[in-house]
């Protein structure tokens, strides 16, 4: 569902910034998403983190304002570590 909702993001036009913020440990990344201007007038900002040795998302906390074909929305998540 979250994938699914960043794709579609992409798909009307998103041009993301990606800032790499300092990872915790060697495994983590978190990626910090500037104010950036979708293709439909809304914009998007927040982190995600990544683990890059089990390549899977460790969280997920970005905003959406409203534009002209979706609305705003903040995406949370922390999918359950095995």
């Amino acid at each position: 569902m979250i994938l699914r909702n960043l794709l579609a993001m992409v798909a009307i036009g998103a041009s993301l910034t990606l800032v790499h913020v300092s990872p915790a440990n060697a495994a983590t990344i978190t990626w910090d998403v500037s104010v950036t201007i979708l293709g439909d007038g809304g914009s998007v900002g927040g982190v995600f983190s990544v683990d890059t040795t089990a390549l899977s998302l460790l969280s997920v906390n970005l905003s959406t304002t409203a534009g002209s074909i979706l609305p705003g929305r903040r995406i949370r998540a922390q999918p359950d570590r095995a």
